[in-house]
């Protein structure tokens, strides 16, 4: 085992805004999403195996149609460990969640409780899915528990999770989420059990903290952002960990992307990113703009405007 792939927030599911036809079970813009999963596995090809850092589906109830689909996709992937996100579930009860059609699958291990992984080559992975109450109680209770399992000396560890990371820069509002841990007490966990490299999902912009060279902590993003709410261009990312040399590289995937434009140059200017990034481009128009929406959605490469 020398090099594992990690993705976030898949959001498998059939979205609503500007959803279009639905052919067999699936709408156009689920058929988008499904496409941005396959486009991730196959930038894995090279990898040991891919950690799905939570929510893979956007409900915990997903249609046998989409299913049948994301099990195609992953069937094509190497070993695929998926944690339950907080979309995924509906309670932390065994077999309470969305992932259960992918347990018979042969390369796919679904994740709903804390688990660790040993791999051929000297690395473990601590996987810590997400579990329902407020995180700062049994977020670093899990790791604990997984970190007493003996291991071998040198052994690489890696955490996978699914929750946001809070840092200096997140909005009050945000700064007491459930869902979400402060920085220092990742990094602090990080330093005493001796884990070299933590990933993971639930908030959906992407960071990255470096406190040393030896050590990191990445926050994935989200595969596909899911509408407006998640606007601009910085998402689609597939990160690969090459645990012999420690270094870490990033793969970009086309997907749908979701900008505000204010003028008719920010358009343009929105219109051309997305060409030169090979992504579907989905615009809300506002002001002085508002006013030229069907001369909007003629033009060249913009998927859907409103």
């Amino acid at each position: 085992m020398s090099r594992i792939s990690f993705i976030a927030d898949c959001h498998m599911g059939n979205p609503t805004a500007f959803g279009g036809p639905v052919v067999a079970g699936i709408n156009q813009r689920g058929r988008e999403v499904l496409e941005t999963l396959a486009d991730a596995v196959d930038a894995t090809v090279g990898s040991d195996a891919l950690v799905i850092c939570g929510d893979l589906f956007d409900t915990s109830s997903p249609s046998p149609q989409l299913i049948a689909e994301v099990q195609r996709i992953l069937s094509a992937a190497p070993k695929v460990f998926v944690l339950m996100g907080n979309h995924d579930m509906v309670s932390d009860l065994p077999g309470d969640n969305a992932l259960g059609p992918l347990l018979p699958m042969a390369n796919v291990h679904p994740i709903e409780q804390p688990e660790i992984f040993n791999f051929d080559g000297g690395a473990s992975l601590f996987s810590v899915p997400f579990q329902a109450g407020d995180c700062r109680e049994w977020f670093p209770a899990a790791v604990a528990a997984l970190a007493s399992t003996p291991l071998p000396e040198n052994t690489v560890k890696v955490l996978a999770f699914h929750l946001g990371v809070i840092d200096k820069d997140t909005p009050a509002f945000l700064a007491k989420a459930h869902d979400a841990i402060e920085l220092e007490v990742v990094q602090e966990l990080m330093d005493q059990y001796g884990i070299a490299y933590a990933f993971c999902g639930n908030w959906h912009s992407p960071k990255k903290w470096v406190p040393n060279k030896n050590s990191a902590l990445v926050q994935c993003g989200a595969l596909c952002p899911t509408g407006w709410d998640n606007p601009g261009w910085d998402y689609g990312m597939v990160h690969m960990l090459n645990l012999r040399t420690g270094l870490r590289s990033v793969s970009h995937i086309p997907g749908p992307r979701f900008v505000v434009a204010n003028s008719m140059d920010e358009v343009v200017a929105a219109q051309v990113e997305a060409m030169r990034r090979k992504c579907d481009l989905y615009l809300s128009l506002k002001g002085e703009v508002a006013g030229q929406l069907e001369e909007v959605r003629q033009m060249e490469g913009v998927f859907q405007a409103r």
